[in-house]
């Protein structure tokens, strides 16, 4: 897996805290300052009012217990929302809120539950989600349909948790880049809706038996199934990939073992090419 660097999205601070500051923007200011109801966007990493935009809030590293401060910066439609670094146990002022418009990243901070973002329908930039003190579950974002950029959640969002239940995705449609997942074991959940990954679909080491939670999906731009002891990947039937499919040959030890019908997309002449090199062929997968 590529390695991914995690912005703030609001400017050029890293994890790290390093900012490059540009003098020639107007009204530029550094991320490590909290951006609290300000209009924000970024251009080459640096951050500066637009007052064109949506409210964006940025609270980073201030040990907030709550938002309520902020309940008249938090609307409907909003543009980043970013939080890291606090105390926070809920997010409940975003009950309102319908769009996040930017990115949803959350880190480093004590909160139990996504609850307030429950009416959030869309997110136009990326969900990242670590190093937090989540239920588990994903239950707050069970009406969201489109992510615009890449899903990153991590084991360390759930610190309490062996299983978590990824219930919280049954409508989501569309992720416009790759959606990770990797190291979190997935419980038995509902199905998911997920239409179209265009990046990679990051399913390793998840403790998935099956791949049932896919049978929606119609495109991905990779899908990465190993480390799972697999017996069925039958729900794949109508998945097209642009790069490669990589599950592992392990799978074939188990004698009832079930893979795609010979009607399958990814069953067809030509698609053999998608099958990782690393893992079982068109072939052993299509019980050809």
């Amino acid at each position: 897996m590529k390695k991914t660097t995690i912005l703030t999205m609001l400017g050029s601070t890293m994890i790290t805290g390093t900012t490059f500051a540009n003098p020639e923007i107007p009204n530029y200011k550094p991320t490590t300052v909290n951006q609290v109801g300000r209009y924000v966007d970024h251009n080459k990493g640096d951050t500066y009012v637009n007052p064109s935009l949506l409210k964006s809030i940025s609270l980073a590293r201030k040990n907030l217990q709550s938002l309520k401060l902020f309940e008249d910066d938090i609307t409907e439609d909003m543009g980043h929302v970013i939080i890291y670094g606090n105390k926070l146990k809920n997010v409940n002022e975003f009950y309102g809120t319908k769009n996040i418009h930017g990115s949803l990243i959350m880190h480093d901070n004590e909160i139990e539950n996504l609850d307030g973002f429950q009416q959030v329908e869309n997110i136009g930039g990326g969900l990242h989600l670590y190093d937090n003190n989540l239920e588990c579950n994903i239950d707050g974002l069970l009406n969201v349909e489109t992510i615009g950029s890449d899903v990153i959640i991590t084991d360390s969002a759930f610190r309490k948790c062996n299983e978590v239940d990824m219930r919280g995705f049954q409508k989501l449609k569309s992720v416009n880049n790759g959606l990770n997942l990797s190291g979190i074991k997935i419980k038995s959940s509902v199905k998911w809706m997920i239409e179209r990954v265009t990046g990679i679909l990051e399913l390793s080491n998840t403790g998935l038996t099956n791949t049932n939670l896919l049978q929606e999906l119609k495109y991905a731009g990779d899908i990465n199934l190993r480390g799972n002891n697999l017996n069925d990947i039958s729900s794949l039937h109508e998945a097209e990939v642009e790069g490669h499919i990589l599950i592992d040959k392990a799978v074939l030890n188990n004698p009832h073992f079930r893979g795609l019908r010979s009607s399958a997309k990814l069953c067809q002449t030509g698609q053999a090419k998608h099958f990782h090199p690393n893992g079982i062929s068109q072939k052993e997968a299509c019980n050809l």
